[in-house]
């Protein structure tokens, strides 16, 4: 319903150049070229659904609510939220409480072979400390 938060949530995919032209323009204009990207990545173009932008979408919508907190109320522009706009559901998580340190979360990616590790910093935010190839 909003084309600027539609494109401030394909941030995590779009080039420089992209993001700066979406942007440009009217409203009207601004949903015409967000709806031409998609269209342009449409698996199946013959069919009036796209997939891509469906399945992007519906991550965005699931990253903003799973991910949001009292210090970032849009869970899709976190960490954690874009790792999961990009890659979708982890294959396993596991929460790690180390003594004296701060609690971290490892999301595993079996099928990329990557764990992403974040990790909650005092000011209520979770960052992406690392990733490392499995």
């Amino acid at each position: 319903r909003d084309s600027s938060y539609a494109i401030r949530s394909m941030r995590h995919i779009l080039s420089d150049d992209d993001w700066d032209e979406l942007r440009r323009g009217s409203e009207h204009e601004q949903w015409r070229k967000l709806w031409q990207y998609w269209k342009q990545r449409d698996p199946t173009p013959a069919t009036a659904y796209n997939e891509a932008m469906a399945v992007y979408f519906r991550r965005v919508e699931h990253a903003y609510f799973a991910f949001q907190s009292v210090s970032e109320s849009d869970g899709a522009q976190t960490a954690r939220g874009t790792v999961y706009i990009l890659y979708g559901e982890p294959t396993r998580t596991e929460r790690i409480f180390p003594p004296g340190g701060q609690p971290q979360e490892v999301w595993i990616y079996e099928r990329l072979r990557k764990r992403f590790l974040f990790e909650l910093r005092p000011d209520g935010r979770w960052h992406l400390v690392n990733i490392e190839q499995l």
